[in-house]
């Protein structure tokens, strides 16, 4: 297996101007690990969002739309009037399924959007917290 280098962390003016986006504080996980770790591009699915200009970010819509984390949060939240602002969108499994976070408890979930109807689209939560799932991804147990 090829490792990849780590992007590097994200600094604390980056983090502050994510959280005054989304309207709310990271989970605390969340902020230590892209602070401290990298600034997103690892972990399950496509690798955890950053933040900043620097932070890993996904391509939607065949590339036409390129997000970080807070830009996937407002994109969702002035695209989809259902979406949950509680829920952050934090990396990409492909097929429209996201993993998420909630920003009021720290527990993790994976909307599915690859549904027949936008009506189907549903979010399952997982029933653990981002430290919990973030050990486990490292300890090479299935998370989605």
């Amino acid at each position: 297996m090829e490792l990849v280098p780590l992007r590097s962390v994200a600094d604390r003016k980056q983090l502050d101007a994510a959280e005054d986006t989304i309207g709310h504080p990271l989970p605390h996980v969340l902020r230590l690990v892209l602070e401290q770790v990298a600034n997103g591009g690892f972990g399950p699915g496509s690798g955890l969002l950053g933040v900043g200009p620097t932070g890993h970010r996904i391509n939607l819509a065949s590339g036409e739309v390129d997000l970080n984390l807070p830009d996937f949060h407002r994109f969702q939240v002035e695209r989809d009037p259902r979406w949950d602002r509680d829920q952050l969108v934090i990396l990409d499994w492909g097929d429209a399924i996201w993993g998420t976070v909630s920003l009021s408890t720290g527990f993790v979930g994976t909307f599915r959007g690859d549904t027949d109807t936008y009506e189907a689209q549903h979010l399952e939560p997982l029933g653990v917290d981002l430290q919990t799932w973030l050990m486990r991804w490292a300890r090479g147990e299935r998370v989605s």
